[in-house]
């Protein structure tokens, strides 16, 4: 059996059993891609640990990819289409947890100042579009794929809730928002587009950042990083963009206009 016929098997046993499985999928594929469409008899434990440890620090991605894998060799070996793992049988040490920053009200007004600056030609977004779009991340812990998603269906302005549709796992949530949050939503919503659909969008209209929403925030940031004087309080923002600024938080005395 090929290593891609084995992957697409597990993937689709996954989600026979109700899973959504997406995530295991992609680091499944990418192994694939990375050892080759080879027999599964064939898979050598060097072309593993290199996928595994790719070309940085072990980070928790290396955890995913392990559990991603460990998940496919069970299986495997339970139908017998190979006889022993090839994972390693040294794990690294897990490096150091997370730890949430705290923004002062002084530092998210240095963050919006600087968005205020932004130019829409250089970054797809203007500086009023990623203004709301920090107060949506900092007011709310939203994922940047879930913020940059909703519609304006998903803004309930009269009872100040987000409807978040299809999140982690693959569920949808209420998220309750602060009365001021739901005054600027809904004036930028008037003052951009109250015919569009996508609550944020960027200034060319066949173009919306939830189509891939990573690669569209790193590009703003970067253009923030231009206009924000306090690199010490970028760098902060950019460290913890890297893990998902849904986890970044606040206290709730940050200014909403």
């Amino acid at each position: 059996m090929k290593l891609s016929e084995l992957i697409t098997e597990y993937i689709e046993f996954k989600q026979s059993l109700g899973m959504s499985f997406e995530s295991n999928a992609v680091l499944l594929r990418a192994f694939c891609t990375t050892v080759g469409n080879v027999d599964v008899q064939e898979v050598k434990y060097e072309s593993v640990v290199a996928y595994l440890y790719g070309k940085g620090p072990v980070t928790s991605y290396w955890y995913n990819k392990f559990r991603a894998l460990t998940g496919l060799y069970r299986y495997a070996i339970a139908r017998r289409y190979v006889a022993h793992s090839r994972l390693p049988t040294t794990i690294p040490k897990h490096p150091t947890p997370y730890v949430a920053y705290i923004y002062t009200p002084k530092e998210l007004n240095l963050l919006l100042e600087a968005a205020d600056t932004l130019e829409a030609t250089r970054c797809h977004m203007d500086g009023l579009s990623f203004r709301t779009l920090l107060l949506l991340l900092f007011n709310t812990g939203l994922r940047i794929g879930e913020t940059l998603s909703l519609t304006i269906a998903d803004v309930s302005f009269s009872e100040d809730l987000l409807i978040i549709r299809d999140g982690k796992f693959g569920k949808s949530r209420l998220v309750p928002i602060d009365h001021r949050l739901g005054v600027v939503l809904q004036k930028y919503a008037e003052m951009k587009h109250a015919a569009r659909s996508m609550l944020l969008i960027t200034h060319r209209i066949n173009i919306q950042l939830s189509l891939s929403n990573e690669m569209a925030f790193r590009r703003l940031s970067v253009a923030l990083k231009r206009h924000l004087d306090d690199c010490a309080i970028f760098a902060v923002f950019d460290e913890r963009m890297e893990h998902g600024i849904s986890r970044v938080y606040m206290t709730f005395d940050t200014p909403s206009q």
